[in-house]
């Protein structure tokens, strides 16, 4: 007589061994030839396959189903399937009512199910079809279950949307915080998105003082009408001791629930006040000590996934890093515009003395050389004069003469009394004297006849057009320059543009390299702008531009 049911496999014998006689489908001699037919095929397909038979939906599985079963098996065989899985039983119980009274096959693609084998609670993932079972008689008697677990599939395909997301967080907050330069828009940039990113009730970043054993609430991001606490002082201690000495150890705290947790339930009282429940703190420790800590808040219990912890500590340690940035930055400018201002007070300095100097000469030595010289000049044209005497004074009025010269090249250098008639014509005048010096071609062209400058804007300008001159002298070894003075909206610009051999690009980042620093200083003191176009061995181009007041051209 052959067994039943046939085949070498696990399920089949132990049903061949379970005592069925004190079951709902008793001894399975007596068991309906539509049962066997039907459970045989399920021990016979390689998928995990389960019949529910009868009223009760008693199980009938075979081996495949026993792994997805887990510790349910074996008691699961012959147990009704809400017995066996009471924690799905609310969902499937409709679906299987479908298959029984109405014969429907129905088919779900990856179903998420909340299972709770031994007691672990973890979600799973199901294909599933249900199809009606019948007997002889084409009435259904039960359901056939064929199903397939996914969970691993759903996993990765989860994490890779998690991991996707995470790096669309990245590069939106490094896209959002890369234009920032002041610490507290960095902060609350920062807070913003990454609220918005896991959707948490408040976020906020903290300053802490271990010495005083306080923190400060430097900056606070809401959802909703949950409690601002920006600026708050709290002690450190206000939130649970245990706390404070899990976050000097450097890594995130996640607490899914206050309550409960034995590092905050003492202080559960302090937290409800603020609406919080759930707390992930990333803090910000070197040797021991607290510096800073970001924390985000949920006001209902809540688990911190993996995802959420790596997210929160990526956004913390890159809002850190540009704070410190924008900080060192903010120091730096503040630096430079001291040095500026400094610089801008020495060139005013040197040129209020080179005023002075020049005011001197001309009142005091230039007047007396000029007095010296009419004197002499009478001596040498009296009735007395001797033919040695005569020598000795044309070479003493020539030598007063030499000095009287060299005066005024003096002055002109401190102060050229040609600006005295306007840039316009010292600029003029500058230009003939470069090209008469050099013998190198100087044009120059202003589409204005005069700009009304101050006295300190035109000095500023020709010292600016003197520099780059003697720079082109010096090393352009240029045949033609081109000077051009034009008025663009409200800002002046000039430019110097010769045809020499250039300077190669390293030597553009020397200090002192083409005068440059003076240059720069002059024209930001003035709160405008200078750039260099430079071409080897096709010239340079010097431009400058300056905003202007109102009204300043006649």
């Amino acid at each position: 007589m052959m067994l039943w049911p046939p085949g070498g496999s696990e399920m089949g014998t132990l049903i061949r061994q379970t005592n069925w006689s004190d079951t709902v489908l008793g001894p399975t001699s007596g068991w309906p030839a539509s049962l066997k037919i039907a459970f045989s095929a399920a021990l016979d397909s390689p998928l995990p396959t389960v019949l529910l038979w009868g009223p009760q939906l008693i199980q009938l599985y075979n081996d495949a189903y026993s792994r997805i079963l887990g510790p349910r098996h074996p008691a699961a065989i012959g147990q009704p399937t809400q017995q066996c899985w009471p924690e799905a039983w609310q969902f499937n119980d409709p679906i299987y009512r479908r298959v029984l009274n109405e014969g429907e096959r129905i088919h779900l693609e990856d179903q998420e199910y909340v299972t709770e084998a031994s007691g672990i609670r973890e979600k799973r993932y199901f294909t599933t079809t249900y199809a009606p079972a019948r007997d002889e008689f084409g009435a259904v008697r039960g359901v056939q279950v064929v199903t397939r677990e996914t969970t691993r599939r759903m996993a990765a395909e989860r994490d890779n949307r998690t991991l996707l997301k995470a790096k669309a967080f990245q590069l939106e907050l490094a896209d959002h915080l890369r234009p920032l330069i002041e610490p507290d828009d960095i902060t609350a940039a920062a807070c913003a998105l990454l609220g918005h990113h896991l959707d948490v009730s408040r976020v906020l970043f903290s300053d802490v003082d271990e010495d005083n054993g306080t923190f400060v609430i430097r900056w606070n991001w809401t959802f909703g009408a949950n409690l601002s606490v920006a600026g708050e002082v709290r002690r450190l201690d206000d939130f649970g001791p245990g706390l404070i000495a899990a976050l000097r150890l450097g890594n995130p705290v996640p607490i899914d629930d206050v309550a409960l947790d034995w590092r905050t339930a003492s202080h559960a009282a302090a937290y409800a006040m603020v609406g919080v429940r759930s707390n992930l703190s990333i803090p910000l420790a070197k040797a021991g000590r607290l510096l800073s800590v970001l924390n985000l808040h949920q006001s209902q219990p809540y688990h911190w996934s993996e995802a959420d912890i790596k997210a929160a500590k990526d956004m913390a340690e890159r809002s850190w890093a540009a704070v410190d940035r924008a900080t060192n930055q903010a120091q730096l400018r503040h630096s430079r515009s001291m040095l500026r201002k400094l610089t801008a007070n020495q060139e005013n300095v040197r040129e209020d003395e080179r005023k002075r100097i020049a005011r001197d000469i001309h009142d005091e030595l230039g007047q007396n050389l000029m007095v010296l010289r009419l004197d002499v000049s009478m001596m040498a044209a009296g009735p007395y004069a001797m033919p040695v005497t005569r020598e000795r004074v044309d070479a003493a009025l020539t030598q007063i003469d030499l000095t009287i010269k060299s005066v005024r090249t003096i002055m002109n250098d401190l102060r050229p009394a040609v600006l005295n008639l306007g840039l316009h014509a010292a600029l003029e005048w500058q230009a003939e004297q470069f090209q008469r010096c050099s013998g190198i071609a100087c044009e120059l062209h202003m589409d204005h006849e005069e700009f009304d400058l101050d006295d300190k804007h035109s000095t500023a300008l020709f010292r600016i057009v003197q520099e780059s001159l003697s720079n082109i002298l010096r090393h352009a070894s240029a045949g033609h320059v081109h000077i051009s003075m034009q008025r663009s909206d409200d800002r002046l610009c000039v430019k110097i543009c010769d045809d020499g051999v250039g300077l190669a690009p390293d030597y553009l980042k020397k200090i002192n390299a083409f005068g440059l620093v003076g240059i720069e200083e002059r024209i930001y003191a003035l709160g405008g702008t200078f750039a260099i176009l430079n071409n080897p061995r096709q010239g340079m181009t010097v431009t400058v531009s300056i905003p202007l007041e109102k009204d300043t051209t006649i």
